[in-house]
């Protein structure tokens, strides 16, 4: 019995510290860098030329030294790649933020969405403790082949044809009914 009674002080206590809006908080006493790694286009062409920005925010109240951004080796059969896809920054501070973009064009593909892989970053704190970032995968939509125009006999005619066909096969039953009856009651008139 005091066990309950103890269980239900515990959660009570509990609840009364939720709700009355205390937080737990964390305070990291090293370095955190947030990697957002985007593209300036939703959608590009094969071979149409777009621009790839990675910031690097610090969000934690210590500072990151010597911070490095490493991207992948984009492979020269698939991309062209326009500018350096490495950066560097001897610090960043806390809040601070950074931006670094690159140009690539995509040569060849398989697919309509393309995995432009993750940024990675690498950095110290100032014990010369080793970190790293990484951002989310980035995927761009690639058209491939030249689109077409629409051609409304292509769109409309595939959803017409089923309702005429549909539409002739009742007329042809009402009609052959019809005539059936008609064919009945003359052979009745002719008997009477």
């Amino acid at each position: 019995m005091r066990r309950c009674i103890a269980c239900l002080l515990m959660l009570t206590l509990l609840i009364v510290t939720f709700a009355s809006g205390a937080k737990a908080t964390h305070c990291a006493s090293y370095p955190l860098l947030s990697v957002i790694k985007r593209t300036d286009k939703g959608q590009v062409r094969l071979g149409e030329e777009f621009t790839v920005i990675v910031e690097i925010i610090n969000t934690s109240n210590e500072t990151a030294y010597n911070v490095t951004l490493i991207e992948p080796d984009y492979p020269s059969w698939a991309f062209e790649v326009i500018g350096n896809t490495t950066a560097s920054w001897p610090e960043l501070r806390p809040g601070e933020r950074v931006w670094h973009s690159y140009r690539l064009i995509i040569k060849t593909a398989f697919s309509t969405k393309v995995n432009l892989w993750r940024a990675t970053v690498v950095y110290y704190d100032a014990n010369g403790t080793k970190y790293e970032s990484l951002s989310e995968e980035c995927v761009i939509n690639v058209i491939i082949g030249s689109p077409e125009k629409p051609n409304p006999a292509k769109i409309v005619a595939p959803a017409i044809l089923p309702a005429v066909c549909l539409f002739l096969a009742v007329a042809l039953a009402l009609a052959m009914g019809e005539f059936l009856t008609y064919l009945r009651y003359t052979r009745e008139r002719k008997r009477r």
